[in-house]
């Protein structure tokens, strides 16, 4: 079989990445693929410049490996992202929230969460667990439960211009299912006495 061999890396300040293995031609619009996607490392440091509009600050290390089989019609995903000592802040609601030691794991046919932890600027966590069901990326399902006690939601200084300012806390108990383009959302949410909204 006549098999294209594919090595491609890049090693910068803030990303060190290779991706190797075979492209290996069936017919005239499809291939077969054989690849490892090796991300050493995404600085997240560098997220302001490429989204400064949605995120003011980063830190940490964004890494993982997902092998690539299949074909280029329908690609198998198998592999995880690991979040290392990341911190990301928001334009939208002026937090900054850690993600620790925390995996995404990722399936053919299924991203999953497996209590994926966000902690608040005071520690406090919420906690994201289940899974979104794929076919190759299409028709996706979700069945996810999002948990939080005394969780900041948001922390605006007056200046951000949102119309709004200050903190807000708040208890979450949310479950999602059903495809993530018209999602079945069942929340209860308690606003914390600690919230001072102006």
């Amino acid at each position: 079989e006549n098999a294209f061999n594919i090595d491609v890396s890049s090693s910068g300040e803030s990303l060190d990445f290779n991706i190797k293995g075979s492209l290996t031609p069936k017919n005239e619009s499809e291939s077969a693929l054989d690849l490892q996607v090796n991300l050493t490392k995404f600085d997240l440091a560098a997220l302001p410049k490429i989204v400064p509009s949605e995120v003011y600050g980063g830190s940490g290390i964004l890494s993982g490996k997902i092998d690539i089989d299949g074909t280029t019609s329908k690609p198998e995903l198998n592999g995880s992202l690991n979040f290392n000592q990341a911190k990301i802040g928001l334009v939208a609601n002026g937090s900054t929230y850690a993600i620790d030691n925390q995996k995404i794991n990722i399936k053919p046919d299924q991203i999953a969460f497996n209590k994926f932890t966000i902690a608040d600027s005071a520690g406090q966590k919420l906690v994201v667990d289940g899974n979104i069901n794929h076919q190759n990326f299409n028709n996706l399902k979700a069945n996810l439960t999002v948990k939080a006690n005394n969780f900041e939601i948001a922390n605006l200084k007056a200046d951000a211009n949102q119309g709004y300012y200050g903190k807000l806390l708040a208890d979450l108990d949310i479950d999602i299912s059903g495809k993530l383009d018209a999602p079945k959302i069942k929340a209860n949410i308690d606003i914390a006495e600690e919230t001072a909204l102006t």
